[in-house]
């Protein structure tokens, strides 16, 4: 069944939701007693891929911004794209959002667009 689901161009993910549903209802036949065994056990499904995330740049922010001036939840776009500057502050050297990269004296790395981020924002602080 995997094997044709993905012949047929099935993605990852959707195979994965099918394979948890049969395999949750065919536990659920085994604890009634309507099968000996629950075979979907034995089927291994791959994991799907993470996309690749890239983080917003400085123009991108800004255009952002500038677009929602006049909106009503102005005020949280503001918050969320700070809130974004404090996580790339801490983020790896190379742009990625990960915080669990630390140097080797224990205090994260700071980022470029992290701090470039911050000076875009700093008009909207008060």
């Amino acid at each position: 069944m995997v094997d044709a689901m993905r012949a047929d161009g099935v993605g990852t993910r959707t195979i994965q939701y099918v394979h948890a549903t049969l395999r949750a209802a065919l536990e659920h036949a085994y604890r009634e007693e309507l099968v000996s065994r629950n075979v979907a056990k034995l089927v291994r499904v791959e994991r799907p891929k993470p996309a690749p995330k890239e983080p917003v740049s400085v123009a991108e922010a800004r255009k952002m911004l500038d677009g929602t001036t006049d909106d009503n939840w102005h005020a949280l776009w503001v918050l969320l794209l700070m809130l974004a500057c404090g996580a790339a502050r801490y983020a790896a050297c190379d742009g990625s959002t990960s915080t669990s990269k630390l140097e080797h004296s224990g205090r994260p790395r700071r980022s470029r667009a992290g701090i470039e981020l911050d000076e875009a924002l700093e008009s909207y602080r008060s």
